[in-house]
């Protein structure tokens, strides 16, 4: 087992395990995260025995939260250009550690997958849905545009879909997530490991040199979209924390959430 502080990577047979391990955040993407996500995700994919590389969520209410809201809430307006620079370019270097893998990526979507946490599980090439799984792109609900996770969407499930993901923030729950094409099958959420590694298993035993020449032509087919998307987002979030906007959103979500705390206690 490597040795990583915010998530858990094991090998199980041929498949390499990668859990995001913030239980407490609802696995949500620090920096630190992201970094060690991109790290694992090389690891397995340099590793001769993998043949497939399974990515989950610690616990069952969340896959992964999206976003940790903590390091994005007090960004400087007065350097916007800058910030969503660094911002972009640093989901960009995890975005393109899922791109570039040779090996069959499975997302096993244990709870809800948000915003980003939803946009890395389709980034994946199959994604398996625990019954008790939620899917949606939550970002305008903190004042962010959605620019990269549109791009995802667009080719996915088409125009109508994406703004409707995208306009309104709602979760979609696992079966309309499986009737969009958003999860490849639904499970009961006690066999979601079994049936997820039944799976694995399965697609472990396909010739990995046909897989890995798949994969190319795909990120091939999708390079210029993919590009595109991420020049577009370095402009939005730059307008979009030029206005405050996101700043204001993620504090009344805070806040929002504080309240909520509060009233249960």
């Amino acid at each position: 087992m490597s040795n990583y502080s915010d998530l858990i990577y094991e090998k199980i047979g041929k498949k390499a395990l990668i859990t995001l391990n913030r239980q407490p955040q609802l696995n949500a993407l620090s920096k630190n995260l992201k970094k060690e996500l991109a790290d694992a995700l090389d690891e397995a994919g340099s590793d001769k025995d993998v043949r497939v590389i399974i990515l989950t969520g610690a616990g069952d209410r969340a896959f992964c939260a999206g976003q940790e809201l903590t390091e994005t809430m007090s960004t400087d307006a007065g350097n916007a250009a800058i910030e969503a620079h660094k911002w972009i370019s640093g989901f960009k270097s995890l975005y393109d550690a899922f791109r570039r893998q040779e090996k069959v990526l499975i997302a096993m979507i244990n709870g809800a997958a948000a915003g980003s946490g939803m946009q890395i599980s389709l980034l994946c090439d199959f994604r398996i849905g625990s019954d008790k799984a939620r899917m949606g792109m939550t970002e305008i609900d903190v004042g962010f545009p959605l620019i990269t996770g549109s791009g995802l969407l667009w080719n996915l499930v088409g125009p109508a879909k994406t703004r409707d993901l995208a306009l309104t923030g709602r979760l979609l729950q696992a079966e309309e997530a499986y009737e969009w094409g958003l999860l490849t099958k639904v499970v009961p959420h006690a066999e979601l490991r079994e049936k997820t590694f039944e799976f694995a298993d399965f697609i472990a035993a396909k010739a990995p040199c046909a897989t890995a020449v798949d994969k190319s032509y795909y990120r091939k087919l999708e390079a210029a979209h993919y590009h595109d998307s991420y020049d577009y987002a370095v402009i939005a979030h730059t307008i979009g924390y030029a206005s405050g906007e996101p700043q204001e959103y993620q504090k009344r979500f805070f806040e929002e959430r504080e309240a909520k705390k509060a009233k249960k206690n």
